[in-house]
């Protein structure tokens, strides 16, 4: 699943770190507090350890800044 976000009307970016994942759900901590997720919500490839963003949509890998 990927999804842009062009089409999301939310304006505060809800950015999560995900703690745990299996073939059905994700585990992704957001300000200290862990929400569980359909994996169906994450995008493909997504790892422990890694920071996403919602979409609106589905959760992405959030890009990291350029230096």
């Amino acid at each position: 699943m990927n999804n842009d976000g062009r089409n999301n009307r939310c304006q505060i970016e809800r950015v999560g770190e995900v703690k745990e994942l299996n073939s059905i759900t994700v585990i992704i901590s957001i300000h200290g507090k862990n929400i569980e997720v359909p994996a169906t919500k994450v995008a493909e490839g997504i790892k422990i350890g890694e920071h996403v963003v919602w979409s609106g949509t589905c959760w992405n890998l959030r890009a990291k800044p350029s230096s």
